[in-house]
């Protein structure tokens, strides 16, 4: 070997081994990087030299950098994104909704109910007292006035979900642009660099977001690239294509949206989105809330028919009779429940007694409606406690189901920093390692220096 390979060869050494300190240090300082994957350097000999039929290798080069991953462990991650994402989700609106059934405190539904049912007992004891029909009228308003507003929190829920929706197929569509530019930049890039590495990372972060916002699967495409789809089969995105979400207002309901692709409205994808965030929003929007209106509706339909049969049957003060008690639109009870506003404007038309002659009879057969089974054989209130105690068994269930599917993922990413994670004391070794390769190549380089400094000296 020449005095010249040698300085070649220290060559190839000091540039191996500075780029080995370079990825390290990339490690070092990505240590708290989310997402971020270790890399290795893999370095392979160069050169040969043949010395009687003896093969002597003459340098180095740095052959690749390697991203160290778990494909399948990322994949889990992927999937597991997408359950917590709809565990959280649900958790958090079906706590709002609980709030509005609250019945911890005095003045809720079944408090205000039970106020309502005494009074018509006080007023059968005193069907002619103007103060017990004006109590009775009162709490009559305040049952009506707290089905409207039980309904129409759930209408603001379902409202602001709606908004929710178009802002999760936003960042949807925001995301898989970004993906499949990042698949357009891998492309362009060298296999096994360090820049490669950095944009698969980067790229898998995206994925998992989007995972996070619905259920999506994920494939290898040509040339590094992915491929993004939906859990029917439709693309999201194919290399560079991508294909855009949007939200066509349904027929029936225009306040209401199916999500579609943005080159095929005519075709919904909702049914298909069930896991994430969307998938989350899209059971509330579609299934939950909806199924809480029509218990509620149901709950105000028999009420207004019980105690309007009754009342009908009675005279009032002044001897009118055939009067309903309280009155609301068919389809709709719990948000048009009133009191009938001829009774507001006269409480002595509320029927309270059976006959013309001013008993108290009628009004107790009213509050004895409170112990009728008129709602699937159940009681006004043991119906209303069944609603209560379903949205409080729904909560904790989420709840649960969020701290399991949060410890799955935990324990995922865990592994994942076990394999892909960056360890200081590990990297602090190579760093080691490689500085005395520098070294070791720098005093290679001087002994070459040296050996031709003497070559020129003997010529002098």
């Amino acid at each position: 070997m020449s005095i010249g390979s040698i300085l070649y060869t220290s060559k190839d050494a000091l540039m191996a081994h500075q780029m080995a300190v370079d990825v390290t240090g990339a490690n070092i300082a990505n240590v708290n990087t989310a997402g971020y994957s270790r890399q290795a350097i893999n370095m392979v000999s160069t050169g040969v030299t043949n010395v009687a039929a003896k093969i002597y290798q003459n340098g180095v080069d740095v052959a690749s950098v390697t991203r160290i991953y778990n494909s399948y462990l990322e994949a889990q991650i992927v999937e597991q994104k997408g359950l917590t994402g709809y565990s959280q989700t649900k958790a958090e609106i079906l706590s709002v909704m609980e709030a509005i059934f609250d019945e911890s405190k005095p003045g809720g539904l079944s408090d205000l109910m039970n106020r309502f049912w005494a009074d018509w007992q006080e007023l059968s004891m005193n069907p002619g007292g103007m103060a017990e029909r004006e109590a009775l009228a009162s709490s009559a308003e305040a049952v009506t006035s707290m089905f409207r507003s039980i309904n129409n929190g759930l209408y603001s829920i379902s409202s602001n979900v709606e908004r929710d929706v178009a802002y999760a197929v936003g960042e949807i569509n925001a995301l898989i642009a970004d993906i499949a530019d990042l698949n357009n930049k891998i492309i362009s890039s060298s296999s096994g660099t360090g820049d490669r590495n950095i944009l698969e990372d980067q790229r898998m972060e995206l994925v998992k977001q989007l995972s996070a916002l619905a259920d999506v699967h994920v494939i290898e495409g040509d040339y590094g690239t992915i491929k993004v789809y939906l859990k029917n089969g439709e693309t999201l995105v194919d290399g560079v294509i991508t294909r855009s979400l949007a939200l066509e207002p349904q027929a029936g309901n225009p306040t209401v949206s199916d999500i579609v692709f943005a080159d095929n409205p005519s075709s919904p994808l909702t049914s298909v989105i069930t896991q994430g965030k969307l998938g989350a929003l899209l059971e509330i929007r579609d299934v939950t809330i909806p199924y809480y209106m029509n218990q509620m509706n149901d709950f105000a339909k028999a009420l207004v028919y019980e105690v309007n049969v009754v009342h009908q049957a009675g005279f009032g003060a002044d001897q009118s009779t055939g009067l309903n008690f309280f009155e609301c639109t068919v389809g709709a009870e719990a948000v048009t429940l009133r009191v009938n506003p001829a009774i507001l404007a006269d409480v002595r038309l509320i029927a309270a007694s059976s006959s013309v002659s001013g008993d108290g009879s009628n009004a107790l057969a009213i509050s004895l409606l409170q112990d009728k089974r008129t709602i699937n054989n159940q009681t006004f209130s043991n119906y209303y406690g069944g609603v209560v105690g379903q949205i409080g068994r729904q909560v904790a269930d989420s709840q649960r189901t969020l701290i399991h599917q949060s410890l799955v993922l935990d324990r995922l990413n865990n592994q994942r920093e076990s394999v892909s994670g960056v360890s200081i004391d590990e990297e602090m070794i190579k760093l080691i390692q490689y500085q005395l390769g520098y070294n070791a190549a720098a005093k290679l380089c001087a002994a070459a220096q040296e050996m031709l400094d003497t070559l020129l000296q003997m010529k002098q």
